[in-house]
């Protein structure tokens, strides 16, 4: 299942308005005109590569995308048939790309397409012949194409610095060069429906001008839009070519075309959040389509200026995420936005979006799955889980097990609070100079790690000492406790000291650092290994062999290790390993590699080990089965 759809980088929508595409992570999704439900999803045949620009051609028999990614790796033109969405051609960019994504425009009058490459560079695909033609350099080492689009007779308009070039595709002959009209670089480029005007954006200026003539026809100076994405479609006119819309930072500007005069301004927003539009697209005459900075989807009625659809699931980066195994509910904080989505697990459906926060940064289910943390930059809120209820203004960041009690720290002081009231029951001093202090899970001590490796167990009901342990001096010493309160660990770098709680008995020294408990299992990965000991037998189990030097997580019942690899032919994959042989037994696919030449994929089991979460810099969350 997929629970995030990924980050959002193009949109197109078919002449008859019965379609919408929407180029994604790793593939496209089809939207109905009408209902804007998912027809299908079209899985890019790279793994890969998210597909950056798409295109219906004016009949609608063809869908035209790029695949690209932003480094040494071959950029893909796919051509699907729109009845079936079949991939019916494909040609790889004559030169590999390594700067600038594809993009595309796609003739009205001939089976052509044109793309930008190296973003110095127009060539011309048919797909018809499969030829590629050479169709214009931009002058000069340092100089950028910055966007393309056809007239409706054919020419096309290339934005280059600071002037936009008319051409003859197919020959590349010059046939108009549009420079006195400019005092900055030129971005985003749409063309009249009629084929009379062409209207561009600069920095902080909206220009319409005559194609013929190449006379100004307005202007507007010192406007604020969205930071136009160079290679996205955020300006286009009305159908009536009376209008042009612009993405803004307050929302969706209409300009009059002969005026330059402000006609309105539309507020993009769901749920009664306000969002800053990105990218924007007329659906028709009476709807506006847009994709917002965090990634959200949203339909504006023209007529009443209402949101009539949005969605959620188009992620980009997730900040925070946690995994609620009462409810078998995900909730998801999302790069730039300003809400908490909150996933059922069973039907992969968004079941709750919260609202009105500022920033928000991190999220925390506690144990049970009763309560919901939500921090951001005004503080912490605790919510209900069943109704997802603003009950308590705190930083509950910490639970106990049995979820009665919460504890954070503030202003050098460590408090518990009681749930459901928040009411705070005890507080400690934290003492200078200790470098690491924290709870148990079940609340039953307060350790204290201190810098000559002296370890300190209180007591929280009377909040005395209860015992204290002799580790390892320190600069910084760390510390964990295992989920079921039974065993404590020092270590560092290099090593691990293992106590028995209970007994205060050392039971156990490790040559590695940085080991991580689940339940009464402790693992210690090192280069290409990691080695695992049953604490409760003491004895160690078969060491798990890592296909590459990535960090790994463990089931809740140690009996799979899972990791994130790369291989250039298969993209990115996940590795689930059996801990008892250390073979692999299952190779995942589905994420990609996001905005950047490197990955990161972070993992998170439920708690009956059956379901796995992968979660990828891509934008993607991947529902995966891990009980068979």
């Amino acid at each position: 299942m997929n629970l995030g759809r990924g980050k959002i980088y193009d949109i197109a929508i078919s002449s008859d308005h019965s379609q919408i595409a929407i180029g994604s992570v790793g593939g496209i999704y089809i939207l109905d005109g009408n209902d804007y439900h998912e027809v299908r999803f079209i899985k890019s045949e790279s793994p890969h590569y998210a597909i950056n620009s798409l295109e219906f051609t004016l009949d609608n028999a063809y869908l035209i995308a790029v695949a690209t990614f932003k480094s040494q790796f071959d950029q893909y033109v796919y051509v699907y048939n729109t009845s079936t969405y079949e991939l019916v051609k494909q040609t790889v960019f004559p030169q590999t790309i390594d700067s600038a994504p594809g993009v595309l425009a796609v003739s009205p009058t001939e089976p052509l397409v044109a793309t930008i490459w190296q973003a110095q560079y127009v060539n011309i695909w048919n797909y018809e012949t499969e030829e590629w033609i050479y169709a214009y350099n931009s002058p000069g080492k340092d100089s950028f194409v910055h966007d393309i689009k056809f007239s409706p007779n054919g020419s096309l308009l290339i934005s280059s610095d600071k002037h936009v070039t008319l051409i003859e595709p197919k020959s590349g002959k010059k046939l108009n060069n549009f420079t006195d009209i400019f005092k900055d670089y030129v971005w985003n480029l749409a063309v009249s429906n009629d084929g009379v005007m062409a209207a561009a954006l600069e920095r902080n200026r909206l220009v319409v001008w005559d194609l013929a003539t190449g006379n100004e026809i307005t202007s507007v100076e010192s406007i604020q839009f969205t930071n136009p994405p160079m290679y996205y479609p955020d300006i286009f006119f009305s159908t009536d070519n009376k209008t042009v819309y612009t993405a803004g930072n307050e929302g969706v500007f209409i300009w009059d075309v002969k005026t330059g005069k402000q006609i309105n301004s539309i507020a993009i927003s769901a749920d009664n959040q306000l969002f800053v539009p990105e990218q924007i697209a007329l659906i028709d005459d009476n709807r506006l389509i847009t994709a917002t900075t965090d990634q959200t989807l949203a339909v504006t009625d023209l007529n009443t200026e209402r949101a009539i659809y949005s969605s959620y699931y188009f992620s980009g980066f997730q900040n925070s995420f946690s995994l609620s195994n009462a409810e078998q509910e995900f909730a998801v904080i999302r790069r730039d936005a300003d809400f908490v989505a909150i996933y059922d697990l069973l039907t992969g459906q968004i079941k709750k979006v919260i609202t009105g926060l500022s920033k928000p940064y991190f999220v925390r289910y506690s144990p049970l799955g009763n309560y919901l943390s939500v921090f951001d930059s005004k503080g912490g809120h605790i919510y209900e889980a069943k109704t997802y209820k603003n009950f308590c203004e705190s930083v509950g960041s910490i639970y106990s097990q049995d979820e009665a009690f919460f504890s954070f720290q503030f202003e050098g002081k460590l408090f518990i609070n009681s749930l459901p009231t928040c009411n705070t029951i005890h507080t400690f001093d934290l003492p200078a100079g200790k470098a690491h202090m924290f709870l148990m899970e079940d609340f039953k001590y307060l350790i204290e790690a201190n810098l000559d490796g002296t370890i300190n167990l209180f007591n929280v009901k009377n909040e005395k000492l209860d015992k204290s342990l002799t580790g390892f001096p320190s600069d910084y010493p760390l510390v964990k406790a295992s989920s079921d309160s039974k065993y404590i660990a020092q270590y560092d770098a290099t090593k691990t000291w293992i106590w028995e709680i209970e007994t205060g008995k050392k039971i156990k020294e490790l040559s590695t650092g940085s080991p991580v408990f689940v339940g009464h299992l402790i693992y210690t990965p090192s280069r290409l290994l990691i080695n695992i000991w049953d604490l409760d037998t003491n004895k160690a189990l078969s060491p798990v062999r890592l296909p590459l030097d990535k960090e790994a997580a463990i089931s809740p019942n140690g009996k799979l290790v899972v990791l994130s690899g790369y291989d250039y032919k298969k993209g990115i994959s996940i590795y689930v390993i059996d801990t008892a042989t250390s073979q692999i037994l299952y190779r995942y696919h589905g994420h990609t590699q996001g905005d950047f030449p490197i990955f990161d994929i972070k993992f998170v089991f439920s708690a009956d080990s059956k379901k796995l979460i992968s979660v990828g810099d891509d934008g993607s969350t991947l529902l995966w089965d891990a009980s068979h």
